[in-house]
């Protein structure tokens, strides 16, 4: 499923799906994303600092993971 143009969304409840891989960086481009929830995946990898330019994102839980680094300064 494709959510890139998807640019009005305001909340995203993926928890518990077994979504895999990189969290994408293409959620920067939902302006009106106020909510992101994609715990309890197997997702990898580092927290894109592009997820600081969402400005409204109010809500962002990424808990039981694989991921590693620290938490990007823009969130």
């Amino acid at each position: 499923m494709e959510l890139t143009n998807c640019t009005a969304i305001e909340a995203i409840f993926l928890r518990s799906n077994r979504l895999s891989g990189r969290i994408p960086t293409w959620f920067e481009s939902m302006m009106r994303l106020t909510q992101l929830n994609l715990g309890a995946n197997n997702l990898v990898g580092t927290i894109p600092s592009s997820l600081g330019n969402v400005s409204s994102l109010q809500n962002l839980s990424l808990a039981q993971n694989h991921l590693k680094g620290s938490i990007p300064y823009s969130l």
